[in-house]
């Protein structure tokens, strides 16, 4: 690219000095064009020795201030191309003389040299990236030629192409906007090797405005990226190191002041940092009293010893009046001189782990009393079954002394079968290490073995080993502990003695017997319950659910039951009966009982076959039920028999002594005066005769009172009581409500004939003065309550089975579809209540008399 040598030069200053240019004649006024040429160079040259000498400080006395050589450096690069550009305007000036002429060949060699021997690195490229020129260092860093490159595209050479994108934009931007860019970028060497870069580039124009060539000066900040990230890395450590900084972190001076201190002081001491810092509170006066000493020896080796570095252990008392363990760490650090110039350090709070270790000599020495008086004996064999450990508890084990013991061959601690055992345990042990996966120190054998003691006798014991391993991890022995179980072993003997008389017993009961789980299965089963099954007992043990035996009807209320009888305060019947299917279909009846067996979830099931039983009940219900209905025909038909012979004697012998007491009558009042005697007879039997008529009443109203047929029931209760009461002195007291009670007349004759019983009862046995008796309605119940103040009825007379007049007060209930409560009280008196229901649809349909 040929540079333009028209009139005025360049508005933006181009890189002068390029390799290949050369200056034309210009025109203008000489001397002025030279004068400012000259201004322009001498101010070219104080802004750059601005940056390498503090002209500030050189003439104005004024503070340096810090140099950013990298921006030196690249400013430098602008200087070079601005006196490029001064010698450029200079060298076209018209009238030059030769001095004049001499400092532009100056001007030109010394911005060319300057360019061309400069570490920044320097090109020019085209608008489209075609190279025009680039100085020695970015050819050496590259690794290319000069005429390798002049002409190539800059972005296919030295940018990487993840990056030529980026860069071709930021061209384009120059190129349109005419504005400088600064990027930081990538380039690419000849070998492929990446270094990072800071550019600045600017577009260069000719006078009339139109781009010429596009300027780049950049600068190799590889190094400083890598101290940058490296930097940045350490910075980032330090920081979590000082921000996970478990400790507290001072620095203190030689009078043992803090001047810095670092972490949760306030947690360690309960002191504030500012009280520490401020010397309110002296670090030597919260140390224990015991410890001061210990600490101001090391204090004070710190102050004297060059490079001293240590650490104590000591307490501090806390604010609260705590005591706190602390481990510190120090080292002093020296002057030029190599005296101790301040003391660096950082504070732990070891508490936990003194604690910890407290515990742990505690727990150490507590082992070694129980090893040395526990009953169970710890040891240690080695490879070749050879003791190298014993506790003192053998002795009292096997009665040999520690000793005795060590010294006793493997042969001889077992029993001759326990000791085959043994030897088969140890080879599985042996193929076990040997393997590819060995055990581990955490996996342990349990056995049991008997063992010889000195005595003779033997021993049952439980022996746990682990297996010993190096400090290479090779298998060194084995560890372990006998205990004696003989006890145990007696005990197990005498449980599965107790276990197989309970099999026995479970299997020879004679009723079919099951246990069942929490979830319905099955888990043992008696021969009985095999053989009243229809199923093998392989098919039933831990395969079938109960339910599998149970009727449809049966099953939910019996799922009931079972969960019932798993709930704390919710008690399942023991007893009741179900229907039991067989594996035939065939349809039983059982009556179970059934129990929670202790410290289980499972169930004890006793199943009996009452089927016969369940047909004899029935037969016999029949047969009672014949016997009632017999025993109220046989109500009945005296009832009926009563009133026949009640309705005989009042018509047939009523009639006949009414008409005998008429004849009578009239006999005595035609006999003479002078027949006295025989008016005397007559009138003796006429009396007679009244008192036939009187015991015919009483009898028929015995038999049938009338006054129930033609009064009802009230009227005839009522009746009764008065008799009673002068008949026996005993007072009686009815009440009714309502005042009318209308019953049909089987219903009225049964509560009567109770009614006459129950006082005939309080008659003979209840030493009463008084009876109370109450007739009431309600919701269609007739209710009669008859008390007495009596010597009260016993629960035995109650269920005797000879007591034939309360039978009968139940059966006249019972046959009206009633019922009857006798109760009793001893010294209180007997209570009846009775009650029937009088409507016609509550009744039931056998309508006959009830008595």
């Amino acid at each position: 690219m040929k540079m333009d040598d028209g009139a005025g030069g360049y508005t933006v200053p181009p890189a002068a000095g390029f390799r290949n240019r050369r200056a034309d004649a210009g025109h203008g006024s000489g001397i002025r064009n030279l004068t400012i040429a000259g201004l322009l160079f001498a101010l070219v040259l104080v802004i750059w020795l601005n940056e390498f000498i503090d002209v500030p400080r050189l003439f104005f006395g004024v503070a340096p201030t810090p140099v950013n050589w990298q921006e030196a450096m690249l400013e430098t690069f602008i200087v070079l191309l601005a006196a490029g550009v001064v010698w450029r305007f200079a060298s076209g000036v018209s009238g030059q003389t030769a001095k004049e002429k001499q400092l532009l060949e100056h001007q030109k060699f010394f911005s060319e040299v300057l360019i061309r021997e400069s570490p920044t690195y320097c090109l020019a490229v085209k608008p489209d990236g075609s190279i025009i020129t680039v100085n020695n260092a970015l050819l050496n860093k590259t690794g290319y030629s000069f005429d390798e490159v002049v002409g190539g595209n800059c972005l296919t050479l030295f940018i990487p192409p993840r990056e030529r994108e980026t860069i071709a934009r930021d061209l384009a931007d120059i190129v349109l906007s005419g504005k400088p860019r600064t990027r930081v970028s990538n380039i690419v060497t000849r070998t492929g090797e990446e270094c990072v870069v800071q550019w600045e580039a600017a577009a260069a124009c000719r006078p009339s405005g139109e781009l010429d060539f596009i300027y780049a000066a950049g600068i190799d900040i590889t190094e400083q990226k890598k101290t940058e990230r490296a930097l940045k890395l350490s910075e980032e450590r330090y920081r979590s190191f000082v921000q996970n900084l478990q400790g507290v972190a001072y620095q203190l001076d030689m009078n043992l002041r803090p001047v810095f201190l670092h972490g949760d002081i306030q947690k360690l001491t309960g002191y504030s940092k500012e009280e520490i810092l401020s010397g309110s509170v002296v670090w030597e006066d919260i140390i224990a009293p015991e410890d001061v000493s210990a600490v101001r020896n090391e204090s004070h080796k710190a102050r004297s010893i060059q490079n001293y570095a240590g650490d104590v252990i000591y307490r501090i008392v806390r604010k609260d009046g705590g005591l706190c363990w602390v481990q510190e760490y120090f080292r002093n650090t020296c002057d030029e001189n190599g005296a101790p110039s301040a003391v660096q350090g950082i504070v732990y709070d070891i508490t936990a782990a003194k604690e910890a270790e407290e515990s742990l000599r505690r727990s150490e020495e507590r082992y070694r009393l129980l090893a040395d008086n526990m009953k169970d004996v710890i040891w240690a064999f080695d490879r070749n079954m050879r003791y190298t450990y014993i506790s003192p508890s053998v002795e009292r084990a096997r009665g040999y002394t520690v000793e005795e013991a060590m010294s006793q061959p493997v042969e001889k601690i077992f029993t001759e079968s326990s000791y085959q055992k043994f030897l088969k345990i140890l080879s599985e042990v042996k193929i076990l290490e040997e393997s590819k996966t060995p055990p581990s120190p955490e996996q342990s054998l349990t056995f049991e073995l008997e063992l010889v003691c000195k005595d003779g006798k033997t021993v049952w014991t439980e022996i746990t080993a682990s297996f010993a391993y190096d400090s290479q991890g090779r298998p060194a022995g084995y560890v372990g502990m006998t205990r004696d179980v003989t006890e145990r072993k007696r005990a197990q003997e005498a449980i599965q003695q107790r276990e197989d008389i309970y099999r026995t017993i479970f299997e020879s009961t004679g009723t079919a017997m099951i246990i069942i789980d929490e979830d319905t299965t099955i888990s043992l089963a008696n021969s009985e319950f095999v053989h009243l099954s229809g199923y093998p007992r392989e098919e039933i043990e831990n395969r079938q659910s109960w339910k599998l035996f149970v009727a449809a009807e049966d099953v939910e209320r019996m799922a009931r039951y079972h969960v019932l009888r798993r709930r704390p305060g919710h008690e399942a019947p023991r007893n009741y009966s179900f229907r039991f299917k067989d594996r035939y279909g065939i349809m039983k009846d059982m009556f179970v009982t059934a129990t929670l067996l202790p410290g289980t979830s499972k169930s004890l099931i006793s199943l009996l076959d009452i089927t016969e039983t369940k047909k004899a009940e029935e037969e016999l219900r029949i047969s009672r039920e014949q016997i009632r209905n017999l025993h109220k025909h046989s109500q009945d038909v005296r009832e009926q028999e009563r009133a026949r012979i009640a309705r005989e004697i009042h018509d047939e012998l009523g009639q006949v002594l009414t008409a005998l007491k008429m004849d009578l009558s009239f006999l005595a009042k035609k006999l003479p005066p002078d027949l006295s005697s025989l008016g005397t007879k007559v009138n003796l039997m006429l009396r007679f005769v009244d008192m036939t008529i009187q015991s015919v009443k009483r009898i028929t109203m015995d038999l049938r009172p009338g006054l129930l047929d033609h009064l009802g029931l009230v009227a005839a209760i009522e009746w009764q009581a008065e008799e009673f009461q002068k008949r026996t002195g005993i007072r009686c007291s009815v009440t009714v409500d309502p005042d009318e009670i209308i019953l049909r007349p089987d219903q009225s004759t049964s509560v009567f004939r109770i009614f006459q019983e129950t006082l005939t009862n309080i008659a003979r046995h209840a030493r009463a003065t008084e009876v109370r008796t109450s007739l009431a309605v309600k919701d269609g119940i007739l209710e009669m309550t008859v008390r007495d103040n009596g010597i009260g009825i016993t629960n035995e007379q109650i269920e005797n089975p000879k007591s034939y007049g309360l039978m009968g007060i139940r059966e006249r209930a019972y046959f009206c579809g009633g019922e009857a409560g006798i109760f009793g009280q001893k010294g209180k008196g007997t209570t009846v209540v009775i009650t029937i229901p009088f409507d016609e649809t509550r009744i039931q349909d056998d309508t006959s008399a009830c008595g």
